[in-house]
């Protein structure tokens, strides 16, 4: 059985990044939180951050629901809250279950800074476990 993993993905953006790959290790259900420091809505900061698989030829996508209509597994400027109530740091989760994958990562695949310099980071956690019989187990933890 694998373990929970938490790896940081994407570390201090401030532009469209692709973020560090990890192997899925066996996980199912996969998890990505974004913390943005500084975000402005109000200013016109913006972002989309996405979860993203790699296939089985290598290629990398954004998880699609069933219709390949919507991206699941993707938060935006207004998915995040200020928990603090600081004023200055932002954090959204989100979660796909059901999703056997040899590798995920973060993708912040739009940034606009409206003049706050925000930053952005980005991790990315497996849980649950597919099973010995997965055809994407890799590695040991």
């Amino acid at each position: 059985m694998s373990r929970p993993i938490l790896q940081e993905s994407i570390t201090g953006a401030s532009a469209a990044v692709q973020g560090e790959e990890f192997a899925g290790k066996g996980h199912v259900t996969w998890g990505l939180q974004v913390v943005a420091e500084g975000l402005n809505t109000a200013g016109g900061d913006a972002f989309t951050v996405r979860l993203e698989v790699e296939g089985e030829n290598g290629e990398w996508s954004p998880v699609l629901d069933e219709s390949d209509a919507s991206v699941l597994g993707e938060i935006t400027e207004p998915d995040v809250v200020d928990v603090d109530g600081d004023g200055t740091t932002y954090n959204g989760f989100v979660r796909v279950h059901g999703l056997p994958a040899p590798s995920v990562r973060a993708h912040l695949s739009t940034y606009t800074d409206g003049g706050s310099g925000f930053t952005v980071d980005a991790y990315v956690m497996g849980a649950g476990n597919a099973g010995t019989g997965s055809a994407y187990l890799s590695g040991s933890i």
